[in-house]
Order: structure tokens, then sequence, then C-alpha cells
């Protein structure tokens, strides 16, 4: 990476304490949200915030692991594979959720069973329509959508 024109050359580099960036505490974290009742998507979420913060310490030319400390660099390539492991498996998790919701999931009805309720609606919906238009008739128009809908509603629950 290029250093600014502006930029000091003898600004010390960024020290950085990475030791608290283990395998044991990214599981102790999975786990103490797990427990929390976090949703699979929420944990998902932050492992991949988690997995872009480990490849920017990865890469960054400030903090600069590879070259300062390669066994600090080495165990965080470690970690981030740990993470990234974890996260398939929630993925998998995941899918597998979205296909059991799916399974149970009410289907919305077929068009032969709409064209039943239709067709037994048909006769008093045009019978409300003509008395809708019909000019004089006892009733407001309203009354008649409320009932039509009443009507309806009955037909439905057959």
């Amino acid at each position: 990476m290029a250093k600014a024109a502006a930029e000091d050359p003898s600004k010390p580099a960024l020290i950085l304490n990475t030791d608290m960036i283990t395998i044991p505490a990214f599981n102790a974290k999975k786990a103490q949200m797990q427990r929390f009742g976090y949703t699979v998507k929420t944990i998902l979420n932050y492992i991949k915030h988690f997995t872009l913060f480990l490849r920017f310490l990865l890469m960054d030319a400030h903090v600069d692991l590879q070259a300062r400390q390669p066994h600090e660099h080495q165990r965080i390539k470690c970690v981030l594979d740990n993470v990234a492991n974890a996260r398939k498996g929630l993925d998998n998790a995941m899918c597998r959720l979205f296909r059991s919701e799916k399974a149970v999931k009410e289907m919305p009805p077929t068009p032969y069973m709409c064209s039943e309720v239709i067709r037994a609606a048909q006769t008093n919906f045009d019978q409300h329509m003509i008395a809708i238009r019909t000019p004089g008739v006892v009733g407001s128009y309203g009354e008649m959508i409320v009932h039509l809908l009443i009507k309806a509603t009955n037909l439905a629950d057959l």
C-alpha cells in the first residue's frame, strides 16, 4: 500500500493487542448469543462482521502482522478459518430452518378452489350488483357491500 505524501514516515506503526481474538472466545460469544435467544440470522450477521474485521487485521498495512508478528498473523488466520467453518454450519442450519418452515406453511388457495368459491357466490353477487345499481332499493350501498362480504366469507369457510 503506497503512503500518502502528507503522511509522516517516522510515525510509529499501530500496535494492536490481538490476544483476545481466540477460537474459545469466539465460541463462547456464539454460545452466549444462542443462550440469550438470538436468531440464527442475527448470529450469522455477527459472524459476517467479525470475519470482515479479521480480514481487515490480516491485510492492513498499518498493523502489518505478517511482517512484524508472523506467529500472530498465522494464529488469526486459524481463527478466521474456524469462524468461516462455524458460519457454514449456521448457513446449513438456516437452510434447514427455511425448508422446515416452508413444509408446514399454509399454501395459498389453488385456482380451482378460488373458482369454486366464485361459482358458488356468483348468483348472490349478481343479485347484489343489480340491487346496488337499481335506484330506490331499500338499504344503502354500504349495507349491501357488508352483506356481500359476509356471504363471501361464509362461502369461503365451507
